[in-house]
């Protein structure tokens, strides 16, 4: 089997920009007012004293991005010719803060993060990540669910009532479709049901199964193990929710000083989706790896991905 760039550096990407809908933690930290003079005053950006840097939006799955940093790294560096430096921010709001502050070049952003990067102009996005519909359309719908137990009793949203919610932090992006998935079911979402943050999604299928909380939203890369689980799947979200997957965000400094640079990114990561695309075997062999899952589930995560991605990364006003 024979890799190009297009395979490691595009399933990389994508897998990133997957993860960053699932939900991290909360927190803040303070931009310095001088890092942007700083850093064009300094070694110049790709290079071995300066490298570019990419950041994850944080994820239950830090640490396996952690694990293939190495090779995104090297997978950017063999695209662009420029040294990169790849790392998973802590929280939500340090990742927004962290480009304010000139500490990170280029990140990988869920959508409520790229609302909050927009509105106090640090960073301009340059791609979008949308999901097909089943009519093969593009979408701006989240494909995420809700499950229980089967022995919860819970049958339907309007069972929800009452009962505990996990989410990852409070306004987080499982905290926010959540809210409105409840809301299209006209109940009421901050009176109806007990919200508790629980953290990744690892760790709210494990305070699913232990019986502590009654309900969660979670990604779909669980399917394999929450249908072993046997697990009830109550709302695919995307079927009411109206959310952006993620996105791929620059500083608008960074734009203005490095436009081609910014370009040559851009044309590797939708090169790596077009490798998804068109070479399905060895895209489930990278999944297989990557995600840990087995071949009975990896197909129908693949058609989930599929519905993720669109080649030319445009993304639609109406989104």
């Amino acid at each position: 089997m024979r890799f190009t760039l297009r395979g490691p550096l595009g399933w990389a990407l994508a897998a990133g920009v997957l993860i960053a809908a699932c939900g991290g933690t909360g927190g803040t930290t303070n931009p310095s007012a001088g890092a942007t003079t700083a850093a064009s005053n300094g070694p110049r950006i790709g290079s071995f004293d300066r490298p570019v840097v990419l950041a994850f939006t944080p994820s239950q799955e830090a640490a396996t991005i952690s694990t293939n940093g190495a090779a995104i790294k090297a997978a950017l560096e063999k695209a662009t010719g420029l040294a990169w430096k790849v790392t998973a921010m802590s929280s939500y709001a340090a990742q927004v803060e962290a480009m304010g502050a000139g500490s990170v070049d280029v990140g990988f952003f869920a959508p409520l993060q790229m609302t909050l990067l927009i509105s106090k102009s640090y960073g301009t996005p340059i791609l979008g990540a949308l999901r097909k519909d089943d009519t093969g359309q593009l979408a701006t719908t989240y494909k995420s669910q809700i499950l229980v137990r089967t022995d919860s009793g819970i049958n339907s949203i309007a069972d929800l009532k009452g009962k505990r919610v996990a989410v990852s932090t409070y306004g987080s992006i499982p905290h926010v479709i959540l809210k409105q998935a409840l809301s299209s079911y006209g109940m009421n979402p901050e009176k109806d049901i007990t919200v508790l943050a629980m953290g990744g999604s690892g760790d709210r299928l494990a305070a699913l199964t232990a019986g502590a909380v009654d309900a969660t939203p979670l990604d779909v890369a669980y399917i394999q193990r929450t249908e072993q689980a046997g697990f009830t799947n109550l709302l695919y979200l995307g079927d009411v929710v109206n959310l952006r997957l993620g996105g791929f965000a620059v500083t608008t400094d960074k734009i203005q000083r490095n436009p081609d640079q910014i370009l040559r990114v851009a044309r590797a990561t939708l090169k790596g989706v077009r490798f998804l695309k068109n070479n399905k075997p060895d895209t489930l062999a990278i999944m297989r790896d990557y995600l840990k899952i087995s071949g009975d589930y990896v197909e129908t995560i693949y058609q989930f991905s599929l519905k993720s991605l669109n080649e030319n990364g445009l993304v639609a006003k109406s989104s």
